[in-house]
């Protein structure tokens, strides 16, 4: 047997990414993808198979139609293809192909936050008449295409539900995973963390709102537009550190000796940061929303809150003197072993490729 695993294209490191990786070494496949702006990645062969042309608000359908009009024949005979990402689901199977999708979530943009313009990333689609346009023309199109789909495959209930709630397909879910023997237990150091792209729907100014309230050292990982970044540092007090993109050996460091983990996107899919916070034996204080209701176990592992300054201020004090404690580092560790180690997703995944 013999997969390909089609994803968009590497901007930059993040869930969607990971996944893609996991699948190509799980079924030791090739990546196809628009464009590679990441490098090499160790054990994997990604192929750049010619770039769209990137148009403002067009770009979606752009990729759309290249990976509809993609043609894998002369790259070898792929008996099951996986597509991760809005667009490589495009991809148009021969017959005898199985073409299973893995999606992280439907186009937010086009979907759950489409009535809410501060996390509409592109200036055009901030106005709600293009938008509301751009919805609806492409809603037929984007429907039509999952039921040409041998299986999709969700990457959390909160996932399935936005798919069956807009398109009425049923999916299986099974959770995006880490190699938990990666992350190691050490002990915390004066800082909370959070680590994610800096882009509207993460949220990170609700996180300085936090911080410069409480004044507490928080250390804040990723990148994103340049414009975001500026406001963002000019709002944060000097009690809050922006680390931009840092290599997985930092990133390991500065999660194994963080006091907790800090995570408020607006109705997460799923978040894999969580859990690689959750692998290093500590607590995450969360948004009670969206995926994070699916990874932490409010009160045990972790906190989930209501999306308040002042409940924020009040869990995370309750932690620093000690009127909260979240279970032993071990056993937080031990749950995410249980749950959402690599070796669970592969087993998952081979199973739904063989069947």
């Amino acid at each position: 047997m013999k997969v390909a695993i089609l994803h968009n294209c590497f901007m930059a490191w993040g869930g969607g990414e990971k996944v893609a990786v996991d699948l190509a070494r799980i079924f030791k496949a090739p990546i196809f993808t628009c464009f590679n702006l990441i490098g090499d990645i160790d054990d994997v062969e990604v192929i750049e198979i010619g770039k769209y042309i990137k148009i403002p608000i067009f770009d979606r359908i752009s990729q759309s139609l290249f990976f509809s009009g993609l043609n894998l024949d002369e790259y070898g005979d792929f008996d099951v293809v996986i597509s991760s990402g809005e667009y490589a689901k495009y991809y148009v199977a021969r017959q005898w192909q199985k073409h299973i999708h893995y999606c992280h979530t439907p186009i937010r943009a086009m979907y759950d936050l489409r009535n809410m313009t501060k996390f509409r990333r592109s200036i055009f689609l901030k106005l709600k008449p293009i938008a509301t346009f751009f919805h609806y023309v492409c809603h037929p199109f984007e429907a039509s295409n999952y039921y040409h789909l041998d299986k999709v495959v969700a990457n959390s209930k909160n996932v399935k539900e936005r798919l069956y709630k807009y398109f009425k397909v049923e999916a299986e879910v099974v959770y995006p995973a880490i190699d938990v023997s990666k992350f190691k237990i050490k002990e915390s150091e004066d800082y909370y963390l959070s680590v994610q792209r800096i882009f509207p729907e993460k949220c990170v100014d609700f996180q300085i709102s936090i911080f410069n309230r409480l004044g507490l050292p928080l250390k804040i990982v990723g990148e994103g537009r340049k414009e975001l970044h500026e406001k963002l540092e000019s709002m944060a007090n000097s009690n809050i550190e922006f680390l931009g993109w840092v290599d997985e050996k930092e990133l390991l460091d500065l999660y194994s000796h963080c006091k907790g983990f800090i995570a408020t996107a607006m109705n997460e899919d799923f978040g894999l940061t969580p859990l690689e916070a959750m692998a290093s034996g500590k607590p995450v204080f969360a948004v009670n929303e969206g995926g994070y209701r699916e990874s932490v176990i409010n009160g045990v592992t972790g906190l989930l809150l209501k999306r308040n300054i002042h409940d924020f201020v009040k869990g995370i004090l309750a932690f620093e003197s000690g009127d909260w404690s979240p279970a032993q580092p071990k056993h937080i560790r031990d749950y995410i072993k249980n749950k959402f180690d690599i070796s669970i997703f592969e087993k998952k995944m081979r199973e739904i490729v063989l069947h």
